[in-house]
């Protein structure tokens, strides 16, 4: 038995406990930061924000990419922060990820879709997870008139892409 931090010995079943109390704290705090990060982005709108140039991209569709933090670690590990602008209308091709990613839907309405798995609808306040390796056979902005916006945390190795286009 291990000792616990007054010297009693923990059961089994204590230890189990314990072991799941941990990984829903670590569950707890990355969507603690999604969700602090989307409260100071959605008090501070973008626009509004004066961030370099070369941390925003758009590709040919319209969606627009802007990294708001990035950190490398000794590993090779690239932390990822970014901000998703989906436009109007977009219908993202069949893509899929290497790496898992988080995301948070600060405004707009959007529909994904995984192999294997049902449509969801996701709207403003909702947390969803990009999986690795299975075709993201649907991503698409369903409104006319609004953008979808989107904050995404991933972590890549160095080189990586986290958006791969095709099944893979």
């Amino acid at each position: 038995m291990r000792r616990g931090p007054v010297g009693k010995g923990l059961s089994l079943p204590a230890e189990a406990a314990l072991a799941q109390a941990e990984v829903d704290l670590g569950r707890r705090l990355v969507l603690g930061g999604l969700a602090g990060a989307a409260t100071i982005l959605s008090a501070r709108p973008i626009a509004a924000r004066q961030l370099p140039a070369e941390r925003t991209t758009s590709s040919p569709e319209g969606i627009i990419r802007t990294l708001l933090e990035r950190h490398e670690d000794s590993d090779g590990n690239l932390f990822e922060l970014i901000l998703d602008r989906f436009p109007p209308g977009i219908i993202v091709p069949v893509h899929h990820h290497p790496v898992v990613g988080l995301n948070y839907v600060l405004g707009g309405v959007a529909h994904s879709q995984y192999d294997g798995e049902p449509m969801q609808t996701l709207k403003a306040g909702d947390s969803f997870q990009d999986h690795a390796h299975i075709p993201h056979l649907l991503f698409r902005n369903p409104d006319r008139q609004a953008p979808v916006t989107i904050l995404i945390s991933h972590v890549l190795k160095k080189g990586q892409s986290f958006f791969i286009p095709g099944r893979n």
